[in-house]
């Protein structure tokens, strides 16, 4: 059996393998195997993390304590990408804060 037809066994979707053969990170047309399903685990895995197609190539072909190397500065880099967002929130947030401070309050509810 081929990976393309083990992949609609498991619900695989076929979208992402033709992404991953463009990307040249599997061959739809190798045969499959346990081991094959596992790299594709774990280049869907990383692939949803953020990680460039041509650095889960580099993660694959690494093994041991490369690897985990490779697995760390994937990590900081996307910890950094966070903490980017964060700044950006924080900064949403200051002027939302400055927004309502230079609104004039409402007036009470006369009626009460």
């Amino acid at each position: 059996m081929k990976l393309s037809e083990a992949c609609g066994q498991y619900h695989i979707d076929s979208r992402k393998l033709r992404l991953y053969a463009r990307c040249g990170l599997i061959d739809p047309e190798s045969p499959c195997s346990s081991e094959e399903l596992e790299r594709l685990c774990l280049i869907s895995r990383l692939y949803e993390a953020g990680v460039e197609p041509e650095r889960i190539k580099a993660l694959l072909a690494s093994s041991g304590p490369d690897r985990l190397r490779l697995l760390r500065l994937e990590r900081c880099r996307l910890l950094e990408e966070i903490h980017a967002k964060q700044c950006l929130l924080d900064s949403l947030d200051y002027m939302i804060h400055e927004q309502r401070e230079s609104e004039p309050a409402a007036p009470a509810d006369a009626s009460v």
